[in-house]
């Protein structure tokens, strides 16, 4: 039998490669449009002009075939394209994955009737991840090619974290499942929580979040107001408010955080290592990737932590 999660990574590679395509033409959508130039409906050259043909349009092939050149002009396509495709294709197959194992190891535990609600929402949540991820990596591409984050897709971005963040804590409490984990073992209970312990676990949970909100978007304003914009973008802290909804936890914010730091020192460590060579560099695009690595690998950070303290 074709167990449910290898179906479900497929469809995530799928869908990760063709969302990372649209997110690099969204964001130079967004930018010719911030400057009063027209665009028209199909995927053009931005060198030549050349309409893109379909088998041009496929995700992460067209790029191989064509060697990351324009089919006309021959001018480089540049890798920020190849690499979005390959990354969210890995990024949402990883997610997928990991749900659809959740999900069978559910159905195997309760069966297909008593699970549905469970299986519904867990479905909505891994969409609703998609979504948020796609305009992540949109701001990501922006910011890394312009040193900008649109106002409008930050806005956005905490609407939909928000959502998510409320979706996640109905599938723990509002279906009043207790999910466990016990090694690769899910462990499912129904109608194992009162109301009044599902009022301790939502207090927990928004404390928690609140810790998550000081770790993350609050230190980063601190940096913003002092540093005048020197050290922190605007944007970056309004981006953080969404990292803190996904993540939920003041663990995962310091994690965040350090991983971010650590992600940017190492990809401009030439850049830092000399005074002279220092430029201006955007910064979301690290919060971004440690957001995903921290929320893909969250139980095993969590586990980890309690282990060691």
């Amino acid at each position: 039998m074709f167990e449910l999660q290898w179906i479900f990574l497929i469809f995530g590679a799928i869908f990760g490669a063709i969302l990372g395509s649209f997110a690099c033409c969204q964001a130079w959508r967004i930018r010719l449009q911030s400057e009063g130039r027209k665009l028209g409906n199909r995927s053009v050259c931005l060198y030549c002009g050349h309409r893109l043909g379909r088998l041009e349009l496929i995700p992460i092939f067209s790029w191989l075939f064509l060697g990351g050149k324009c089919k006309k002009c021959k001018t480089k396509i540049g890798l920020m394209e190849f690499f979005s495709e390959i990354t969210m294709a890995l990024i949402f197959a990883s997610f997928s994955f990991r749900t659809g194992s959740l999900i069978q190891q559910v159905l195997q535990h309760t069966g297909p009737l008593n699970s549905v609600p469970l299986v519904i929402f867990e479905t909505i949540k891994l969409l609703l991840l998609f979504a948020i991820f796609t305009i992540m990596w949109i701001l990501l591409v922006y910011d890394k090619k312009w040193l900008q984050l649109p106002v409008n897709l930050l806005r956005l971005l905490i609407i939909l974290s928000g959502t998510y963040f409320l979706f996640n804590l109905y599938t723990k409490y509002g279906l009043n499942l207790l999910i466990e984990t016990r090694g690769n073992e899910v462990l499912l209970v129904k109608n194992s929580l009162h109301l009044q312990d599902i009022w301790q676990y939502l207090l927990r949970d928004f404390l928690r979040f609140l810790g998550a909100l000081l770790v993350l978007p609050g230190i980063y304003f601190v940096l913003y107001k002092f540093s005048r914009e020197t050290l922190v973008g605007g944007g970056d802290f309004i981006l953080l408010i969404s990292v803190a909804f996904l993540l939920g936890r003041w663990e995962l914010g310091v994690i965040e955080l350090g991983l971010s730091n650590l992600l940017a020192a190492i990809a401009n460590y030439r850049m830092l290592k000399n005074p002279k060579n220092r430029q201006p560099f955007g910064f979301a695009p690290y919060i971004i990737l440690a957001c995903m690595i921290t929320l893909l690998f969250q139980t095993e950070i969590l586990r980890t932590i309690f282990l060691v303290y």
